[in-house]
């Protein structure tokens, strides 16, 4: 029979408790923008966004990630300008805090690097 180590049920269990996290999150964005969303809107919506991401696209993946965002809001019937304006707050809330930790782990690592 196949063995499954218990590393792979450890990566599994977090990677699957990570997404619900992270439809939850994007839930409660629904519900903050006025959006009479559920759960599965916010799953869906998440899935999307993943997928597009495996493409070539622009830096960021912008317009890309608008764009599933826009796709998979519409399968629940929300307009193609709402969903737009949701895909650009998701979209910043996602990249944003990224780019600016992201420099100052860059700052903080050239100022280590120059002190040797």
């Amino acid at each position: 029979g196949i063995t499954v180590s218990r590393v792979t049920v450890n990566a599994l269990a977090v990677t699957v408790l990570s997404w619900f996290v992270l439809a939850g999150s994007i839930w409660l964005l629904l519900l903050g923008a006025g959006f009479e969303g559920t759960f599965g809107m916010a799953l869906l919506t998440l899935i999307a966004t993943n997928l597009v991401l495996v493409l070539p696209s622009s830096p960021g993946a912008l317009g890309a990630f608008e764009a599933a965002v826009v796709v998979a809001l519409g399968a629940y019937g929300v307009d193609r300008a709402e969903a737009l304006s949701f895909a650009l707050v998701l979209h910043g809330l996602n990249l944003l805090p990224y780019l600016v930790l992201g420099y100052l782990a860059l700052a903080l690592h050239t100022r280590a690097t120059r002190s040797r």
